[in-house]
């Protein structure tokens, strides 16, 4: 009998819809033996991976004046003005480390569920679900500062353990949001609906059944629950993971394309000042997917990964629309004598039309400055009044002159294209498509 159970258990670890390998659990026999069953080993390429993604500019963020402090300008009579606290004030740049977690997961799915109900009765019914893994490699991007021979202190950002970081603790908050796209097939026109992750412990014990019994399923507020790092604990393990799953229910089932935006797997911010005051985005996971089929019989058409390609130049720009892949950027930089570098300031999205030009590019062509880049240089203290611009590269380079406490200052624009280039009438994809890092 106790060899008959164990064959069962054994059995019972290989056979199933899907598998999700992570660490090993212990069933017990009735009898005190005990036996390890171990979750499923995935195939090849089932899982998606998608790397920590820290870029040395986050970093850094922007030259902008010191908020609450006030200092009165004066004339110096044996420095240069430069160094007065009213100037140094004015422009400073504010460092931070920045962490990020590997974030690897399965096709998007679903599946009919038991989910309770208010009455307290069971309701069938059918949720779209996401499972995956997180590992945090225990590497941090650190500020390191660095004095050359002249004296000058510059700053390098360099990848370092975590304990040596200015961080006590990293805990993950993480938030999913599902954007549905239906098509009308009669009229073409397009309703974007958007579903937030909905904790319900019930249906993520049964899709642990479906994927693999032994492979626990945490929701985004478990997770939540136990910092990744501690200054006080234990050193990151590399071997350490962590599974989930997302659940979205009631999603439209006429549904075509999807986005999982993901939001918290990373501490990287951005910040724009409007005139509204500072507006911040931060950073997310964009994962796309898209799903040929209809209503009739919803869990029996499989949800693909990526975005679909066709032939029709328009319809293809209405996808990509939709799946708001980043258009090009303005990077502005001012150059700095002393460290012979360029210093970057601020990052201005463009405003593409239905052929995917950027507006302001047309602008900067004919001479003149953006207002979206006026608007986020002027807080910086830019005075940009009586500017104009002169092309560097066509179509991807130009040179402004400006003035900053009343001295001339050379800026640099350029066109940074991030996931996407215009080519001709047509356009070619510089990145991978079923996963990306935007700002939102």
């Amino acid at each position: 009998m106790r060899k008959l159970l164990r064959l069962m258990l054994v059995c019972g670890a290989v056979v199933g819809v899907s598998g999700l390998g992570a660490v090993a659990q212990e069933a017990t026999l009735p009898d005190g033996d005990a036996t390890i069953a171990s979750p499923r080993p995935l195939a090849p390429g089932v899982l998606r991976v998608v790397a920590p993604d820290r870029r040395p500019e986050e970093a850094v963020g922007p030259s902008e004046p010191l908020p609450d402090l006030e200092f009165e300008a004066f004339q110096p009579q044996f420095g240069p003005v430069s160094d007065t606290g009213a100037v140094r004030a004015s422009s400073v740049v504010f460092r931070r480390d920045i962490w990020g977690v590997e974030f690897s997961y399965l096709p998007l799915r679903h599946a009919e569920v038991d989910v309770p109900q208010p009455s307290g009765k069971m309701q069938r019914k059918v949720v779209w679900y996401l499972v995956y893994r997180i590992r945090f490699d225990g590497q941090v991007l650190q500020n390191q500062e660095r004095t050359d021979a002249q004296g000058r202190v510059s700053y390098q950002p360099t990848l370092e353990r975590v304990d040596l970081s200015s961080l006590d603790e990293i805990r993950l908050f993480p938030a999913f949001s599902l954007r549905a796209a239906v098509v009308d097939p009669i009229t073409g026109n397009v309703t974007v609906k958007e579903y937030l992750d909905r904790v319900m412990p019930t249906a993520a014990r049964q899709i642990q059944q479906i994927e693999d019994p032994n492979q626990p399923l945490l929701d985004s507020v478990a997770i939540s629950t136990e910092p990744l790092y501690s200054r006080n604990g234990e050193a990151p393990s590399a071997d350490r993971e962590i599974w989930g799953v997302a659940t979205w229910e009631d999603v439209d089932p006429r549904t075509d394309y999807v986005s999982v935006q993901i939001q918290g797997l990373t501490n990287a911010f951005d910040v724009k000042q409007t005139p509204a005051g500072k507006q911040f985005s931060y950073k997310t996971l964009n994962l796309n997917f898209y799903r040929p089929g209809d209503e009739i019989d919803e869990t029996r058409d499989r949800i693909r990964t990526g975005v679909p390609l066709v032939d029709d130049v328009q319809e293809q720009r209405e996808i990509l629309t939709f799946y708001e892949l980043p258009g090009p950027q303005l990077a502005v930089a001012r150059y700095d004598v002393q460290l012979n570098v360029g210093v970057p300031l601020v990052k201005v999205d463009t405003t593409t039309d239905r052929n995917f030009d950027p507006a302001e590019g047309a602008e900067l062509e004919a001479g003149t400055i953006p207002a979206p880049l006026v608007a986020a240089l002027e807080p910086l203290g830019y005075d940009l009044s009586s500017a104009s611009a002169t092309v560097s590269i066509p179509g991807n380079r130009w040179l402004v002159s400006a003035s900053r406490n009343g001295e001339s200052v050379d800026l640099e624009v350029t066109l940074a294209p991030r996931f996407w280039r215009k080519k001709g009438s047509h356009f070619e994809f510089n990145d991978r498509l079923d996963a990306f890092w935007s700002y939102r």
